[in-house]
């Protein structure tokens, strides 16, 4: 969870977010539904290249984690 709350533009609403347990659940499931989708995003990918990851030299899994921990660490208080 995000520690400010924002409105659906955007802009920082409060600093300090004090969440609800609803809101919390609906960020969990959302989250998991996000991964789902990811999830069977990849595996549609996989089996259109001939059961093959795109990705098969180490720089591009590197390059693909790279951007990743930076996106979660915009996310997520590390």
């Amino acid at each position: 969870m995000p520690r400010e709350r924002r409105d659906l533009t955007g802009t920082i609403i409060a600093d300090k977010a004090n969440w609800t347990n609803e809101e919390i659940i609906v960020w969990l499931d959302n989250e998991e539904k996000k991964e789902q989708d990811e999830y069977n995003r990849l595996e549609l990918e996989f089996v259109r290249n001939g059961n093959r990851h795109t990705e098969n030299r180490s720089g591009n899994i590197k390059n693909r984690t790279k951007k990743e921990q930076v996106q979660d660490s915009e996310r997520y208080i590390l």
